[in-house]
């Protein structure tokens, strides 16, 4: 074994420990993180990638990695495995400095299975040219004329849509020009058209080498068998060793600078635009620096009553930007303070407004309580639960730039330190002293730009007219027969040279769910193993409401947590709860219960550290009970702030009103959600607007919100504590003591009946039409749900529907980046959808054609085993523990009881291929299906659907100017 061992820590906090190794004779690195509670097993390795232009080759190269290898010479291994596996997760990932293919499974022998693929597609991938011309880019020949297609360049057209997105790439281009994070690492769809083939081979030939790898592992598996394994079948055959490639410090600046960045308007553009302030501080191998500077936002601006919030929300004008806070993806840490939704003649108001509160806290500092909260939040949150996969790819970063891995791993002694500094009264002005003398120091004024898309378009339309024009019949020729080789490898192969998980390797019965022992009382106490916190939950049950109050239930949940209460203002109540709680929410869970009756749940949450968690039941019992109404200027603000972002958001939501009026339309029980989350929140929130500007219209909403509050404080409710078995008791007993003496018992509320009924009209058929560059299409078919005997053959046909056909012709051939088909047994719903899709009315005519050939086609002989593996997979999947305890009282309060679970797993594990065609035959009817779309505005051919310009509407509703 030629792995040596650097070090070794012991991680109490975590129940864990880690080992780090490195191989001689490569320099390769692996870490392995042990831990004791983790249901799963994790891999990840990782390569630095530094691209220096915006073609997008390091994206495009994680494409093709996918696409076949030495062994597995298959067209599409990574979809392959994702049916012939139990991973619980298989993704690749691009950052403007690394790439990093990380699994998680819960099988040994799964683990070794995908171990073995991942490590031939990284280190010795076919990257053959007509996948290049799948993945990448390609010239097509439509009615003539050239156009280009391809999956990256498809999945980036629609990201350039996004204005948060091109803010992002717009910082990141003026702090670090000249340097890898300067460029769009996923690719701007202008410069895709110029990569090539070549570049790609010496792309990975440059940083593909096991020199640059990281590795890493977590869980339970012996970190020698997997160094076995990568040394049988990589470093066995790779040599040699190079120095580790580091990305780029920023330039110094010895002034701060100012840019104008344009974005897509995504709202009404003369009141959306912004101002965005950055500084490039210490580099990110410094975790003492890291952890100031997240302890210095935390308390600037990690709360309601934190001063640069406070100035940002008091000042009269726009919000605080959703682009606040420490970003250390980077090498070098960067600062973000902001605000959006602002005029242009407020743009400098806005900068007096953030240099002013940074001056006064500079001169003033803050209360050492403040600071003693903000560091019990930064110790919560390195306690807190997240999955072994996504810890991995965290912390990747770190030991890609050959930085301090241990100390990434355990920040224990760091907070320590950080402990002792915050004691200095001095503390924070100083950091926020060198916020104002520091010269490398953006200031971005945002434009918003209605034309953005449309300069886009032209500049592609411009250069596509000039190469067609120039085109010669050889070149034609030679477009015509790629197009020919490329139909004719994207034909399904034979992939049995992978490896697999078999049916009969599943387990016949569901893993048993996590509840209380008594899952009806009104309080509840659950000992789960949670790393030292204490969680707590509040469940109101308002399945009673009024079809009219979903609104303004849903504007309740999200307003609560902003206001003050216990007659505090929210200023002192905000840093009041900080100091008790580090985290604190308020949401709503929606859900139909087997019987067809709508569930409506309000819940609070709130956790913290179990050696501080009998103030949760202070918290809880004051914004449950006595929210402070009483300040007019504050709910103002927030309603107009929740008013203003929805308007900015109508484009972003495109995709999401279309599926939920496909979904109503098939399934009158997705009513609730459409009326929240769909197209009829336009005109709730346009009243809203209309209201705030009358005289007396603040009191009309605020009557609506009581009217709320007085359901809720009558509603059944119900508690549940969860942590150390003699903590969660603890809290339980605070927490009745608390709260009002006469707690109604959970299940006293009988819940609404969700309709059942179609209307007599046609499914809908519309178009969304919005400002984009590639379209996503839904179509819905009402079914059966969970308890009917036909539910596992419909979750069985969907997984065959999207792995035999749809995968093929909707991203293969069609160019969309993402094809999904899923069953909901929930609500009974057939669900078959492409995200970033450049077609339209083709792709729902593929979709009809995929319907039809699932009953004709003959299918692979594992085609079955595969899509049975795949549904099995995604029923239990694991979680850290409160969120699996979550997920269990979900599905208890719904109906979902153990019985149910096993008939439906027994029902997916010995269907047959017949079963599930007749089925699909019985239910899926491509003329029932509802159709719903976000398009792009221009498209020619529509397919029939009946267009709605989105933008329109806001602004005909007044949502909109």
């Amino acid at each position: 074994m030629t792995f040596d061992i650097i070090e070794h820590r012991e991680l109490p906090s975590l129940q864990a420990a880690v080992t780090l190794y490195r191989h001689a004779a490569s320099g390769a690195l692996h870490a392995h993180l042990s831990t004791s509670d983790d249901a799963e097993i994790a891999f990840l390795v990782g390569f630095p990638t530094l691209p220096m232009v915006g073609d997008g080759r390091a994206h495009v190269l994680e494409h093709l990695l996918l696409c076949g290898s030495e062994r597995f010479p298959v067209k599409d291994p990574f979809f392959s495995m994702m049916r012939r596996s139990v991973a619980t997760f298989m993704n690749a990932m691009t950052y403007p400095d690394r790439t990093v293919y990380p699994f998680a499974t819960t099988d040994s022998a799964d683990f070794f299975n995908l171990l073995d693929v991942y490590l031939d597609a990284t280190f010795f991938p076919r990257l053959d040219r007509l996948s290049f011309l799948q993945e990448g880019w390609r010239p097509v020949l439509e009615e003539g004329k050239l156009a280009l297609q391809g999956v990256v360049l498809n999945e980036m057209k629609g990201n350039y849509a996004d204005p948060f997105r091109a803010l992002h790439l717009g910082l990141s281009r003026a702090l670090f020009a000249d340097t890898t994070y300067g460029v769009d690492s996923g690719g701007d769809p202008l410069l895709i058209r110029s990569l090539t083939h070549q570049d790609l081979l010496d792309f990975h030939a440059q940083h593909y080498h096991p020199s640059q790898a990281v590795f890493m592992t977590s869980g339970a598996i012996d970190p020698q068998a997997v160094q076995a394994q990568i040394e049988l079948r990589v470093l066995s055959r790779l040599s040699g060793t190079r120095p580790r490639q580091l990305p780029q410090l920023a330039p110094a600046w010895s002034a701060p600078r100012l840019v104008e960045i344009t974005v897509p308007a995504a709202g009404a553009p003369e009141t959306e635009y912004g101002l965005q302030m950055a500084w490039v501080l210490d580099p990110v191998s410094d975790q003492l620096a890291c952890l100031r500077a997240e302890l210095a936002m935390q308390v600037l601006a990690g709360h309601a009553g934190a001063p640069i919030t406070r100035a940002l929300q008091s000042v009269g004008f726009g919000r605080p930007s959703r682009m606040m806070g420490v970003d250390d993806s980077t090498r070098q840490l960067v600062l973000h303070i902001g605000m959006e939704g602002l005029l242009a003649d407020q743009l400098d108001a806005a900068r007096d407004c953030i240099q002013l509160a940074l001056q006064q806290v500079a001169e003033q500092g803050v209360p050492a309580d403040e600071l003693q909260a903000a560091l019990r939040t930064l110790r919560y949150r390195m306690r807190r639960a997240t999955s072994p996969v996504n810890r991995l790819i965290n912390i990747a970063q770190v030991g890609l730039r050959a930085d301090d891995w241990l100390a990434a791993f355990d920040l224990e002694p760091v907070l320590a330190l950080l402990a002792q500094e915050i004691l200095d009264p001095e503390f924070l002005s100083r950091l926020v002293q060198r916020l104002l003398s520091e010269p490398t120091q953006l200031l971005a004024k945002v434009r918003p730009d209605s034309s953005f898309l449309e300069a886009r378009d032209l500049v592609e339309q411009t250069h596509m007219a000039a190469a067609t024009a120039a085109l010669t019949p050889l070149e034609r020729e030679r477009i015509k027969a790629d197009m020919a080789a490329l139909s004719q490898h994207q034909q399904p192969a034979d992939d049995a040279v992978l490896p697999r998980i078999r049916a009969s390797d599943l387990a016949r019965e569901p893993r048993a769910l996590l509840l209380p022992a008594d899952s009806a009382a009104a309080v509840q106490v659950v000992p789960l193993v949670t790393r030292g916190l204490t969680h707590a939950f509040l469940l109101a049950d308002l399945s009673a409401i009024a079809p009219s109050d979903w609104p303004w239930l849903s504007l309740y949940a999200q307003l609560i947590p902003q206001l003050g209460a216990a007659s505090m203002g929210f200023e002192v109540a905000s840093a009041w709860r900080q100091a008790r709680t580090p985290e604190f929410g308020v949401g709503l869970s929606t859900g139909q219960t087997v019987g067809g009756q709508l569930r409506v749940e309000l819940q609070y949450s709130a956790s913290s550290l179990r050696e501080e968690q009998l103030q949760i039941a202070e918290v809880l019992q004051a914004w449950f009970c006595d929210p402070n109404w009483a300040e007019d200027e504050r709910l103002a603000y927030l309603l107009q702030t929740m008013v203003e972002q929805r308007a900015s958001a109508i484009v972003p939501m495109a995709a999401q009103f279309a599926s939920l009026e496909a979904m109503m339309s098939v399934a009158p029980a997705a009513a609730f959600d459409r009326e929240v989350h769909g197209l009829p929140s336009m005109s709730f929130y346009a009243e809203l607007r209309r209201l705030l500007g009358q005289a007396d219209g603040l009191a009309v909403v605020k009557a609506g919100l009581l009217r709320i509050q007085q359901q809720l404080l009558l509603a059944p409710r119900t508690l549940l504590c969860a942590g150390a078995a003699a903590d969660a008791q603890t809290l339980a007993e605070a927490l009745q003591a608390a709260l009002p003496p006469s707690l109604p018992q959970a299940g006293q509320c009988t819940p609404a009946e969700a309709p059942q009924t179609r209307s007599p009209e046609p499914a809908c058929a519309i178009a969304l039409l919005v400002p984009s560059q590639v379209n996503d299409c839904t179509a819905i078919l009402a079914v059966p749900r969970q308890d009917h005997a036909d539910a596992p053959l419909l979750a069985v046909a969907a997984e065959l529907l999207s792995q035999q056909l749809l995968h093929q012709m909707l991203r293969e051939q069609g160019g969309a980046y993402g094809a999904e088909v899923h069953y909901n047994g929930e609500q009974g719903l057939f669900v078959i959808g492409s995200r970033d899709d450049p077609r339209l009315a083709q792709t729902y005519l593929d979709m009809a054609a995929a319907l039809q050939l699932l009953a004709e086609q003959r299918f692979p002989d594992d085609a079955l085993e595969q899509a049975v593996v795949s549904v099995i997979k995604r029923l239990d999947p694991p979680k850290p523990p409160v969120a699996e305890l979550m997920r269990a009282v979900r599905m208890q309060r719904l109906g979902v009881d153990q019985a149910q679970r096993a008939r439906f797993r027994s029902g997916v594990l010995t269907c047959t291929l017949d079963q599930v065609r007749a089925a699909a035959a019985r239910w899926l009817v491509w003329a029932d299906a509802a159709k719903a779309a976000s398009v792009s505005l221009g498209t020619a051919d529509l397919g029939g659907l009946q267009a709605i310009d989105l933008r329109q509407r806001a602004i005909d509703l007044g949502l909109a100017a």
